[in-house]
């Protein structure tokens, strides 16, 4: 029985004799035999392996079992392909524990790694770069760029990485009454942040703070603490029963079943603005809300044309163009004049009448010119002659002044107490006509 543990010297012919000396060197070799394979105690669960000598047996703390399960101490190298089935058949992964690392030249894992709550608490390393079934690149631990040919990930977000040649991307897969669940955790709560997508009701959900705020329902509203619905892009029809917005404004919509709005909260001393922009202007039109003056502006060609307190004070700033106007209160203030009264606001008194008289009535203590090129057609004003006597009112340089229902022209006299209308049909010849004017 010639082997590497124990070799016989001969077989002895039956009923022969032989020495005690012979005798007493066939067992020493059977203990020497013996003293090749581990020593038990102390070894229990260990493995048995060849010495690194090849002289004999020896037991391996590197791996263990227990029951059912095994554990690896040290690295396990894999030269050639390790099959998910082969592993599975060779080690019993439901509920062990490999506290090693996992390397290979090569490694494949050509079917399903399936290992129940098995725990991989080293890295699973490669010289080259570790495949999942020939398609998915995977790598757990830091990376200076890779197969995708840029950079690798930044050092706070490399514990996990996928990268492909291609496209790459994560798939959960549930059945259709169960959901999805992406968590992003801390000591104090296992659910801090997160997105989840449930099957049932086909809706996104994204969650701080433990709490889901906001999501995406299966016709593209967009809800945020369940109030306010929003959709992102083209909609044709929907919750409010009518058709969808214009092709050209679709690209923020609100849409609720009942009442809807959207709301800018700021600090009291703080600004609320919508703005209009374009490549050359970010800012060029828009709506603004000063909490501190309680100002509503608007703002065009990147300048406030109107704004209003709200408590009875309006600026425009610019022309005001529109088919009618009316005012459902006693008095309004455009441009300087107070409309709604029946009354003529007054001016006081003046050597030469200006533009600003317009719609007004001086109140003369002397003489005033009518200048020419001030005044357009249509513009009208009046002259009261607040003294005891007569005062002139005197033709301009370049004017003509006509006095109303004569052909006369040339300065005129207004008598004590007169009033005079005075009535420019071209920005250089104006009428003037009323009591006391001569």
């Amino acid at each position: 029985m010639a082997n590497d543990y124990f070799n016989t010297s001969g077989a002895p012919s039956p009923g022969s004799t032989g020495s005690s000396s012979v005798i007493r060197a066939e067992f020493a070799a059977i203990v020497a035999g013996f003293d090749k394979l581990p020593i038990l105690a102390g070894s229990g669960g260990y493995f048995v392996v060849v010495n690194g000598g090849a002289t004999g047996l020896t037991s391996t703390n590197v791996i263990t079992a227990s029951g059912a399960d095994i554990s690896i101490g040290g690295n396990l190298s894999v030269s050639g392909t390790l099959t998910a089935a082969g592993l599975e058949g060779f080690l019993p992964l439901t509920g062990g524990t490999l506290t090693g690392a996992l390397s290979g030249t090569s490694a494949a894992f050509s079917g399903a790694l399936s290992a129940g709550t098995a725990a991989f608490s080293g890295a699973v390393t490669s010289a080259s770069t570790a495949r999942f079934s020939s398609a998915v690149y995977g790598i757990l631990g830091s990376r200076q760029g890779g197969a995708y040919g840029g950079a690798g990930p930044i050092s706070t977000s490399d514990d996990l990485v996928l990268e492909n040649t291609a496209s790459a991307g994560i798939s959960l897969l549930t059945p259709n009454t169960a959901s999805c669940a992406l968590r992003f955790c801390d000591p104090e709560s296992n659910v801090a942040g997160g997105l989840t997508y449930t099957h049932s009701t086909d809706t996104l959900s994204f969650i701080t703070n433990a709490t889901a705020r906001a999501s995406i329902n299966d016709i593209g509203q967009f809800l945020v603490n369940g109030a306010v619905y929003g959709s992102i892009g083209a909609r044709v029809g929907g919750a409010y029963g009518g058709a969808g917005p214009s092709t050209s404004v679709n690209d923020m919509v609100i849409e609720s079943n009942t009442n809807a709005g959207m709301s800018i909260l700021t600090p009291g001393g703080f600004t609320g603005q919508i703005r209009f922009g374009n490549p050359a202007n970010n800012a060029e039109g828009g709506i603004a809300y000063n909490h501190s003056t309680n100002t509503l502006s608007l703002i065009s060609n990147a300048g406030t044309v109107f704004s209003s307190t709200g408590v009875g004070g309006s600026t425009i700033s610019g022309t005001l163009t529109t088919n009618a106007l009316t005012v459902n209160t006693d008095t309004a203030t455009i441009g300087g004049l107070e409309i709604g009264y029946r009354n003529v606001p007054t001016l006081a008194s003046a050597g030469t009448a200006a533009a600003v008289a317009v719609g007004r009535m001086y109140i003369n203590t002397g003489n005033i010119t009518l200048p020419n090129g001030v005044f357009a057609a249509g513009d009208v004003f009046m002259v009261y002659n607040n003294t005891g006597g007569d005062i002139t009112l005197t033709q301009g340089s370049g004017l003509t002044l006509r006095l109303g229902g004569t052909a006369s022209t040339g300065s005129r006299t207004l008598a004590l107490r007169g009033l005079a209308s005075v009535v420019y049909v071209a920005s250089n010849q104006a009428i003037v006509t009323g009591a006391g004017v001569s």
